[in-house]
């Protein structure tokens, strides 16, 4: 297994389409992040799609910075993907199971461009990227229950 890859994955009662309407909306990402390091969406677009730029207002140990992302993997309904500068990819995939999605998400740095800044996040990368699909079901649960 690509050690630069980090993947974790949840299956959902709701339907593919409910899920991708909130990880292709930008502003509802604050409302999913398991890291807790975005502060605000800085932009106004609702929906992404191939090619889309978006900004975020982010922070680490509470030192904020902004950093602009762009969609590089984009299939309706089953897959979304962006970087930003530094070639670092957050991927989400989606696949339909006996009535069921299975959400995978995928944190790629096989070909960031700075593999230091990268390491010193790493070891609770797969946690955050837990918590941000539990985050999901449970913003998911709000919405539709």
């Amino acid at each position: 297994m690509n050690e630069k890859l980090i993947l974790v994955s949840k299956i959902s009662n709701y339907r593919p389409v409910q899920i991708f309407d909130v990880l292709s909306n930008p502003k509802l990402h604050k409302k999913i992040d398991g890291s807790r390091t975005i502060i605000a969406y800085l932009g106004s677009e609702n929906s992404l799609k191939l090619n889309s730029k978006f900004k975020m207002l982010m922070h680490i140990k509470g030192i904020p910075y902004w950093i602009t992302n762009t969609v590089i993997m984009f299939e309706n309904i089953k897959l979304i993907g962006w970087q930003h500068f530094g070639k670092n990819k957050w991927i989400y995939k989606l696949e339909e199971i006996d009535g069921k999605t299975k959400v995978t998400h995928i944190f790629d740095w096989s070909k960031s461009l700075s593999e230091k800044s990268v390491q010193f996040f790493i070891k609770q990368n797969k946690s955050n990227m837990s918590n941000s699909l539990n985050k999901l079901e449970e913003f998911l649960n709000r919405i539709y229950t």
